[in-house]
């Protein structure tokens, strides 16, 4: 005899009825919200039908509950206003006493509630689930490694139908699996991590993790699940959809990694891991990269750039999907193969940053086209991505600037090296040619200063002995040319007056000499550091 004209009496409440069956047998209602401040972690309330005079009682006809467990499964249930952020406690063991926090941005400017339930369990050692029904879905994953006694998670949301659109993949008749309600970028337009992302904090000390476990790459993933309150069954596309979330990072475990942290620290607790879609994750080790992250970091790194074969190139990685925060290594790799420099050290601290890795081209013995290979820690031995054709080592460039200065570096070898032979050297008492010449006598105070620099300097050193002995070969033909020509020995001995000076200045003071040379030698090269490429 029930119809929808039938009193359903709730808690003191009185709800519809809707959808009754012909034969009157069935009647179906939605359960009103109830204060959550009144309930532990279930509570029993009666339920009240009437028809007309007559009244049925269900005593314990309904159980609130804001915690639940069944065959391993733990539920937690809540609601929002999708207007605002939100905080929700998830129960992480059967006896209730573990929790984790899942924090929920704004997800809609108009103000609308949003239902939830946030499931967990725990996954056994070294094994996935196989059984029926599909649990969380975590099997679905089949990225990396699941780690033993580490809870995966999965988050749902429903929303009344007249706000979540067309019948419902899963719930009931009246609210609706909100799918596409959340989903997120992992980066702002200009490149910056997004803030707004919903996170996801638990224990984790049942699983002994490690700094050193953090450090070798920890990569979250997700797997695109329905659930159905009304049967408890969850269900997934075939083939299910797969998207990496997040890296862990530095901060995103406690305590927080610093870079004195031993590797054998143990890791209590994940800190506000990053989620950027629905519904089941699950934390991996040994994962390679996702093909959506090296698409789009491919994608993101189209142009080329080149640099010099002594290294020192600042070069930026883009990965707009991430996945970049435990780098092992980068290599260099010519057309047919062969490894030409191998990077290890990096701008970007390890486990800072996992969508831009900025670092320095190392030095390489071959130049050419390069292709670039990003290793991970988390699978060292295979190339996570290649940018083919991406690097191009040149030898070092010279512009009108570098050869004014090796033009005026080889005036001041010319007038260092025409002091004569050596000291004590059989040609001691010789001709003292260009600087003779110049000077018109050998014994010149100025050719005595260039002597004493050429024995201090460049006799010590054997780059400097060899040019010492090539000027020598040299340069009694072009002495005859100096001293018949009157205006081209001025023009010599005014070449050489700064030569002198900078002779007498180095042999009087040689610590500052040194230090002034090292100083000019690398602002000039932090002047003429190629342009950082991407």
């Amino acid at each position: 005899g029930l119809t929808e004209d039938t009193i359903i009496t709730l808690n003191g409440e009185e709800v519809p009825g809707f959808r009754a069956q012909p034969d009157g047998s069935t009647l179906d209602f939605v359960v009103p919200a109830i204060d959550e401040a009144t309930i532990p972690d279930s509570m029993d309330v009666d339920v009240t039908v009437a028809r007309g005079d007559e009244a049925k009682t269900l005593p314990n006809g309904l159980t609130y509950f804001k915690h639940k467990s069944v065959d391993g499964l733990n539920s937690t249930a809540f609601q929002f206003d999708a207007a605002e952020e939100a905080e929700v406690r998830v129960t992480l063991e059967d006896s209730h006493s573990s929790f984790g926090a899942l924090n929920i941005p704004a997800l809609d400017e108009s103000s609308s509630i949003v239902y939830g339930i946030a499931r967990t369990n725990t996954v056994a050692p070294a094994a996935k689930e196989t059984t029926e029904p599909m649990g969380l879905g975590g099997n679905l994953i089949e990225a990396g490694e699941p780690i033993a006694n580490l809870n995966e998670f999965s988050v749902y949301f429903y929303q009344a139908l007249e706000a979540g659109g067309t019948t419902p993949p899963a719930g009931s008749a009246l609210y609706a699996l909100a799918q596409g309600l959340y989903e997120v970028s992992p980066t702002l337009p200009d490149g910056v991590p997004n803030p707004d992302t919903m996170t996801f904090s638990f224990p984790v000390a049942g699983a002994g993790l490690t700094a050193g476990d953090v450090r070798s790459g920890l990569s979250l993933y997700g797997v695109e699940t329905a659930f159905d309150y009304t049967t408890d069954q969850t269900t997934a596309d075939d083939p299910a959809l797969v998207l990496y979330q997040s890296e862990l990072l530095n901060s995103e475990v406690i305590p927080e990694l610093l870079a004195d942290t031993e590797d054998e620290t143990a890791i209590d607790a994940i800190h506000m891991a990053r989620l950027y879609s629905l519904n089941t994750f699950s934390l991996r080790s040994n994962a390679p990269m996702a093909p959506e992250v090296v698409e789009a970091l491919l994608e993101a790194n189209a142009a080329a750039g080149n640099g010099s074969i002594n290294g020192g190139t600042e070069m930026e990685i883009v990965s707009p999907l991430g996945n970049l925060a435990w780098v092992d290594r980068i290599e260099f790799r010519t057309q047919n193969g062969q490894l030409a420099a191998t990077q290890t050290e990096f701008i970007t601290p390890r486990g800072e940053n996992e969508y831009s890795l900025v670092f320095n081209t190392p030095e390489s013995d071959r130049r050419g086209t390069m292709d670039i290979s990003i290793f991970l820690r988390s699978a060292p031995n295979t190339p996570a991505v290649t940018l083919e054709d991406h690097f191009e080592y040149r030898g070092i460039g010279l512009d009108r600037g570098v050869l004014t200065v090796l033009l005026a570096l080889l005036i001041a070898l010319l007038g260092l090296a025409s002091g004569g032979a050596p000291s004590g050297g059989s040609s001691s008492s010789g001709p003292c040619f260009i600087a003779t010449a110049a000077y018109g006598t050998p014994m010149a105070a100025e050719i005595n200063t260039l002597r004493n620099v050429r024995d201090t300097y460049l006799l010590e050193t054997a780059a400097g002995s060899a040019f010492v002995d090539a000027y020598y070969r040299v340069s009694p033909a072009v002495a005859d040319v100096v001293a018949a020509n009157p205006v081209l020995a001025a023009m010599v001995r005014v070449l050489l007056i700064p030569v002198v000076f900078l002779g007498k200045v180095a042999l009087a003071m040689p610590t500052l000499t040194a230090l002034v040379g090292m100083s000019l030698g690398a602002a000039f090269m932090l002047r003429r550091r190629p342009a950082r490429q991407s």
